[in-house]
């Protein structure tokens, strides 16, 4: 347990700094523009951290989206974890590979809402930095709770290395569609056992 859920390395997603004006715009353009209005800006990042498959010590990768604010929420904000649907089965089918990539704009959509979103790419789909050692084992709900959770706490990390721009607490929203909704059901059964410091709302 002391060797997994730590942050190994990090770099922003220079795409994903906007205000929330420059967001709404951004919607707008896309044919979102009934959607409710963001609440503030946004910033992304990209993070490697430890996790384990199966019991040996792997690498995984995830998007950290905080929201920028103007002033202290007053109290702490919820994570979004984000689980992203089937994609591919390799590192070049890593969401956070590609900044444009759905997922990475659904992190920021609830970012500008006010959450701080995490989105782990599946174990075995590496973002960016060394090849993945692990196989990616589709739908397999181990893998993908355990990799989504580490992901959290890895998160956890690195906002603190960022200077604590948002204060946060143990509540998580789970969210996933298709692949990343099956995977969902799983982190909601692993939280008891493998992060009950979490809170499930």
């Amino acid at each position: 347990a002391s060797e997994v859920g730590h942050l190994v390395a990090w770099e922003p997603l220079g795409f994903w700094e906007m205000s929330a004006e420059e967001f709404d715009q951004l919607l707008a353009s896309a044919g979102y523009g009934n959607v409710p209005p963001a609440r503030n800006g946004l910033v992304m990042y990209r993070y490697r951290y430890t996790t384990q498959d199966r019991g040996a010590l792997v690498e995984a990768t995830a998007t950290l989206t905080l929201p920028v604010l103007d002033e202290s929420p007053g109290e702490p904000i919820p994570t979004f974890l984000n689980l992203h649907g089937t994609s591919g089965w390799s590192d070049p089918c890593a969401p956070s590979r590609d900044p444009l990539h759905l997922f990475n704009a659904l992190a920021a959509a609830f970012a500008a809402l006010g959450y701080v979103a995490v989105s782990p790419d599946h174990i075995g789909m590496i973002g960016f930095g060394e090849s993945a050692s692990s196989v990616h084992a589709y739908l397999h709900g181990e893998q993908m709770a355990i990799g989504a959770w580490d992901a959290v706490r890895a998160g956890e990390e690195l906002i603190e290395e960022l200077g604590d721009p948002v204060p946060t607490d143990e509540r998580t929203v789970v969210w996933g569609s298709s692949q990343g909704g099956h995977g969902a059901l799983f982190v909601e059964r692993y939280a008891p056992h493998y992060a009950p410091e979490r809170n499930v709302l």
